[in-house]
């Protein structure tokens, strides 16, 4: 059973309740603004973000099915990878094999294309405590 937060409604769990792709993209974004939010976690995220997040993580996924598939690392570094790549952090997909691993190289490229067809995206801290993306 989930836990209840003060106003009756279920506190979401990210271990349980979300995926290990969207989980290590959350990650991610909370890693590289923990200057900005100021100690904040994900349960700070405002539910308009964590639903942005989520649904940009599951299309990502589906549009990329086949190469994650073929990229052998974990859900949860591709996630994390996801947010690096579309937020241009000077590390993701496209730095994970050398061109010596030319499949996963390849690979590697396909998915830092599609992180570009995302766009860039960003989060920060509101006024009232909650994590906000633009």
């Amino acid at each position: 059973m989930n836990a209840l937060n003060a106003a009756g409604n279920p506190v979401m769990n990210l271990q349980r309740d979300v995926d290990a792709f969207t989980r290590g993209y959350i990650m991610a974004a909370l890693w590289t603004e923990e200057d900005e939010l100021k100690g904040k976690g994900w349960t700070a995220l405002a539910p308009e973000t964590l639903k942005k997040m989520m649904d940009d993580c599951a299309k990502f996924q589906r549009e990329n099915k086949e190469c994650l598939a073929g990229f052998n690392r974990s859900d949860e570094e591709n996630g994390h990878d996801f947010w690096l790549t579309r937020n241009n952090h000077g590390a993701g997909f496209w730095d994970r094999y050398s061109n010596r691993e030319k499949h996963f190289y390849d690979v590697g490229e396909a998915l830092t294309e599609a992180c570009k067809r995302f766009g860039e995206t960003w989060i920060y801290l509101g006024d009232d405590g909650k994590i906000y993306s633009n």
